[in-house]
């Protein structure tokens, strides 16, 4: 697993990119630099984009990860956008576990909607409620 963790101070978020096979003992490596990072800038937007990576970790290997973000240096008042391009069921799986501990994860399949998401656009706000579910077929409706 490579990954790279640099501050786009232009966008105001802290940005990780992740490629190649995921190993466990490198993502922590990577959350610690990435939360390190935001936590010395002040910055409370965190992008990761894992759309090159491939994981083949298990349910309890995500659930370990995710329920413990805090130990990595996640605050719960950041916001993390996690960008993905496999399995939907187990990227959702990990916005639940995480969201179930209080931190603000969202997965999305599209880097624009994430972006848009962490900038706070009202307008691409159900889009990127809406994102994973769109991929496994699930149809929501913005409330009126």
């Amino acid at each position: 697993m490579d990954y790279t963790v640099k501050s786009c101070a232009e966008k105001g978020r802290i940005q990780s990119c992740i490629s190649g096979q995921v190993i466990i003992e490198s993502a922590r490596e990577c959350a610690l630099e990435t939360f390190a990072l935001a936590a010395a800038q002040s910055c409370r937007k965190i992008l990761v984009d894992c759309r090159r990576a491939t994981a083949d970790t298990g349910i309890s290997d995500i659930h370990g990860f995710y329920s413990r973000l805090d130990q990595f240096g996640c605050d719960r008042r950041m916001s993390v956008a996690i960008v993905f391009s496999g399995d939907p069921d187990k990227y959702q799986f990990i916005e639940t576990v995480a969201r179930n501990r209080g931190f603000d994860v969202r997965v999305f399949r599209e880097l624009a909607v994430a972006e848009a998401w962490l900038a706070g656009e009202p307008a691409l706000s159900s889009a990127a409620a809406c994102s994973a579910a769109s991929t496994t077929g699930a149809v929501r409706s913005p409330a009126r």
